[in-house]
């Protein structure tokens, strides 16, 4: 299982069963590019966390304690998250990656009296990774940017046929004028 998380909310079309892809851009001629994406996996779960209240906890530090409760409000309770990829953790407003996550949030830095911890929680979405490898060159990183493909199986649309035929009538005695005619194709199988 892959955890992708975000600070910024997650696109609200991103549904269980869409498929991941990532690039990795580069700046080439002054324009940013990026190579052909790479499939992730399909997405297994997506915490958007909608009913937590306050997604930041903040403490400060008496130089002793170096664990932290890290339980979100919600409307309906609480939440606490299940792994420390739904964390983001600083030190007097400096990341720190240097801490343990076992319900709680363990900063395995020294800490003095008065510094400040602030523990943010992410948006993620949990991805199966079963068909993925991390390629040695072009891999996923933080910096990659991250896309979605909606499942063909879930989300079809248009009418399915072979073809269509239409004929246009204009019973009025009055002249009449057609600007535009559109239709719309879509490969439904092969």
């Amino acid at each position: 299982m892959i955890i992708l998380a975000f600070q910024n909310q997650i696109n609200v079309s991103l549904q269980k069963k869409d498929n991941i892809y990532y690039n990795n851009t580069a700046l080439v001629g002054g324009y940013q590019t990026s190579s052909d994406p790479q499939f992730v996996g399909g997405v297994v779960d997506i915490n958007r966390h909608y009913n937590v209240l306050n997604k930041e906890l903040s403490y400060i530090t008496d130089g002793v304690t170096t664990e932290f409760d890290v339980i979100f409000q919600t409307y309906d309770g609480q939440y606490q998250p299940s792994s420390a990829e739904e964390l983001q953790v600083y030190v007097n407003n400096v990341e720190t990656t240097n801490f343990t996550f076992l319900g709680t949030v363990t900063i395995n830095d020294p800490l003095v009296n008065g510094d400040v911890v602030s523990i943010n929680l992410l948006y993620s979405i949990n991805i199966d990774d079963s068909s993925f490898t991390n390629p040695i060159t072009n891999s996923l990183t933080n910096s990659s940017f991250i896309s979605f493909l909606k499942n063909n199986q879930v989300n079809k649309k248009s009418v399915k046929g072979y073809y269509a035929e239409v004929k246009f009538v204009n019973n009025s005695k009055e002249k009449a004028e057609l600007f535009s005619v559109g239709s719309e194709i879509l490969e439904s199988s092969k």
